[in-house]
């Protein structure tokens, strides 16, 4: 077995608390040092190396058991274990997802568009709405899904997906009633 390499290397990286330079010893993450030019750098940089490599952090992608086997829906949620899968096949089972939502999407706008077919802005607008929709789907999966907050978090979407772009105000015109 060849021994590890013990050079230092130095990285940029950024979190959700600020931009820092990692120091990375033999391919494992030693330290962080606080970009230089942040005037007020989070003392929460300190704990990325440890985090990196706790023994509570999930290192590889895991899936649900019966929802690996029977597909979503089956199995006994919060009392099944989870088991480890390929970065392969998660992205595999992700795009499948994702296929099902971008499907659904356009089955639903379809029933719009017929019904505001006469109005030309309403129209662009559902549009934009649905690639919107298809493009952020993660964002909704997640939010729907095992363990939210934490993939939300993970995301950097720290207070869920923003649904409130897509409000609409509406007004009635009853004068005709």
């Amino acid at each position: 077995m060849a021994p590890i390499s013990k050079s230092r290397e130095f990285h940029h990286h950024n979190s959700h608390w600020g931009a820092f330079r990692a120091e990375v010893r033999g391919g494992r993450l030693e330290a962080v040092e606080p970009f230089e030019k942040d005037p007020h750098p989070s003392p929460i940089l300190d704990s990325i190396p440890e985090a990196v490599y706790a023994e509570s952090r999930v290192s590889r992608p895991m899936i649900r058991a019966g929802w690996l086997e029977k597909g979503p829906g089956e199995g006994r949620r919060g009392a099944e274990p989870f088991v480890p899968v390929s970065w392969e096949k998660a992205l595999d089972r992700l795009t499948q997802k994702q296929g099902s939502v971008s499907r659904m999407t356009t089955d639903i706008f379809e029933d719009f568009k017929k019904a505001y077919a006469d109005l030309p802005n309403v129209l662009q607008w559902l549009e934009s709405v649905a690639a919107d929709l298809i493009e952020n789907a993660d964002a909704f999966i997640a939010a729907s899904g095992e363990g939210a907050a934490m993939q939300l978090a993970i995301q950097g979407i720290v207070d869920g997906p923003s649904f409130r772009q897509y409000r609409v105000n509406v007004l009635i015109d009853r004068t005709e009633v």
